[in-house]
């Protein structure tokens, strides 16, 4: 819910927001410029309120041998993968059309990888 509320204020605030002006385009990289931050500190935030309920565990489990702290690692992050590409689709789906930005299939794409790829980055 709070994906698709965020994306919905986002949507409103840049309603239909045409490239006619310089000052246009700056609005829109405005908005490109808040998805891609957004994105980037979304993960970070959750990985802060999971992790410490997951350290007691993880400090038990190291200490008995059981597997490395890279393997934890891969892990977390491929089991995070399919809300890495759902929440952000989501999410991109509201903002991009609502707020008009280049209506074509490649520039929906290359926004989303963008996403992607600053989820990743936060995560590491």
């Amino acid at each position: 819910m709070q994906i698709i509320a965020t994306a919905v204020i986002l949507g409103l605030l840049w309603w239909r927001s045409d490239v006619h002006s310089p000052k246009d385009m700056q609005n829109q990289a405005g908005l490109l410029f808040f998805i891609a931050v957004f994105w980037a500190f979304f993960p970070v935030f959750t990985i802060i309120f999971t992790f410490p309920q997951e350290r007691a565990m993880l400090k038990k489990e190291r200490a008995a041998d059981m597997y490395k702290l890279s393997a934890y690692f891969i892990a977390r992050t491929t089991s995070d993968i399919p809300l890495d590409l759902i929440l952000p689709l989501i999410f991109l789906l509201i903002v991009y059309f609502m707020a008009g930005l280049l209506l074509t299939a490649q520039a929906f794409f290359l926004t989303m990888l963008i996403v992607f790829l600053c989820i990743v980055a936060a995560q590491l």
